[in-house]
């Protein structure tokens, strides 16, 4: 049910802070990636999103609340906790070798993912709309990619495996997203999200090194800093706006993502073009970078 309560417009507040946030995190992780690797940086995000939560679980909910999970529920925990942390380490892994907007891109598929896995598992209905929205997205991908169809294809690459990692980045996420709506059924989010978090911590920590923050300077601190306090705070306001906005609308919204995190690139180049340098797109690529945001958002208001 929709609250939207005595401010109509603290919903759309929300979404746009969630926009912004979401935007501007693919470019605080690749300027922290270049003082820590993905492992150390998702240990780090996971250890202090998960320290962060501990009281909201206790207070809410009881400490003891994520570890009462039998059967198929402690299944679909365990998607969660692979899903997302794969999701992490992937997005990083792929970021190290492309732009954060390319990214941004990419990653449209992983709402497509969900979408088609509803209609598989959930038996949930998916409207003209929405295929027409898959298939617009599909060719915004062609055409972004129009300049590098070569380097994809190549495994050797180093451009064509960023992009495969982002892929299966964005596959994993889907994956987080449909065992957490099952699993929502036994657990609230804030417990489902801590966790994650404290499992990654113990499953990244023989990869990690967590003696390298000691060793960062006051900006790599600060980023690391900033890229917890971002996930969390967009995740928060992503659920609070839900509860005060349809979700297609919300959905439409945050499918303007890629395009604020390249808006964000092309502010950042202003200052120093060779801190986050831009990918060079033609009118092909900018095209489908448009299509793809467009198809992103036609999947979201399908069911309107």
């Amino acid at each position: 049910m929709i609250d939207r309560g005595e401010h109509p417009w603290l919903g759309l507040g929300l979404a746009a802070l969630t926009l912004l946030l979401w935007g501007a995190l693919p470019l605080i992780l690749k300027l922290l990636l270049l003082s820590l690797d993905p492992f150390t940086v998702t240990w780090y995000r996971f250890l202090l999103a998960g320290a962060l939560l501990v009281p909201v679980i206790s207070y809410r909910y009881g400490l003891a609340s994520p570890f009462r999970l039998r059967g198929a529920a402690l299944a679909l925990a365990i998607a969660c906790i692979l899903g997302l942390c794969g999701n992490y380490l992937t997005y990083l892994m792929g970021l190290q070798r492309i732009s954060p907007g390319s990214a941004q891109i990419v990653m449209q598929i992983s709402p497509i993912f969900v979408l088609l896995g509803g209609l598989i598992l959930f038996k949930e209905s998916f409207g003209r709309l929405q295929w027409l929205g898959v298939g617009v997205l599909v060719v915004g991908m062609i055409l972004f990619f129009n300049q590098r169809f070569t380097e994809l294809l190549s495994v050797i690459d180093n451009y064509g495996q960023g992009v495969w990692l982002i892929f299966a980045s964005a596959i994993l996420w889907g994956t987080f997203m449909l065992a957490q709506k099952a699993l929502l059924r036994h657990l609230p989010s804030a417990s489902i999200m801590a966790l994650v978090y404290w499992s990654g911590v113990l499953l990244f920590l023989p990869l990690a090194s967590p003696g390298r923050a000691v060793e960062l300077s006051t900006i790599p601190l600060l980023l690391l800093a900033c890229s917890v306090v971002f996930t969390l705070v967009s995740y928060i306001s992503f659920a609070e706006s839900l509860k005060r906005m349809e979700a297609s609308r919300m959905g439409a919204l945050v499918a303007l993502t890629p395009l604020i995190t390249i808006g964000m690139m092309g502010l950042l180049a202003l200052h120093d073009p060779t801190l986050v340098p831009m990918d060079p797109l033609n009118e092909l690529a900018s095209a489908g970078a448009i299509l793809v945001v467009v198809g992103s958002m036609c999947c979201s208001l399908g069911k309107e």
